[in-house]
C-alpha cells in the first residue's frame, strides 16, 4: 500500500477508509490540482520532481502526480537500468 501511504503524506488526507489503491481506484477523480505538499511548493515557486522506480503507469502514478503539483516525472523507462526485475527502492 505505498501508494495510499504516499498520497496520506503529500496530502494530510487519510487513504485507510477508501478500499484498494487510490491512485488506481480513484485518481481519475482526483482534481486537476489537489490540495498537496507539492502543488504549495510549486506555487511558492520551487520545481517539483517525482522519481520512481517502476513503470510511469505502474498505480497511474503518470495520471496522478501531476494533479499533486509534481512539475517533473521520472520513471523508470527513462533510467539506465541493469535489472529485467522488480528493481529495489
Amino acid at each position: 500500500m505505498t501508494a495510499n501511504a504516499e498520497f496520506e503524506v503529500l496530502t494530510g488526507l487519510p487513504a485507510g477508509g477508501l478500499p484498494g489503491v487510490l491512485y488506481q481506484n480513484y485518481g481519475r477523480l482526483f482534481r486537476n490540482e489537489m490540495a498537496a505538499l507539492p502543488s504549495e511548493f510549486a506555487q511558492e515557486g520551487f520545481q517539483t520532481y517525482a522519481m520512481h522506480n517502476y513503470t510511469r503507469q505502474f498505480w497511474k502514478r503518470d495520471m496522478v502526480y501531476p494533479k499533486l503539483g509534481f512539475q517533473n516525472l521520472t520513471f523508470l523507462d527513462q533510467m539506465t537500468s541493469k535489472s529485467d526485475h522488480w528493481p529495489d527502492d
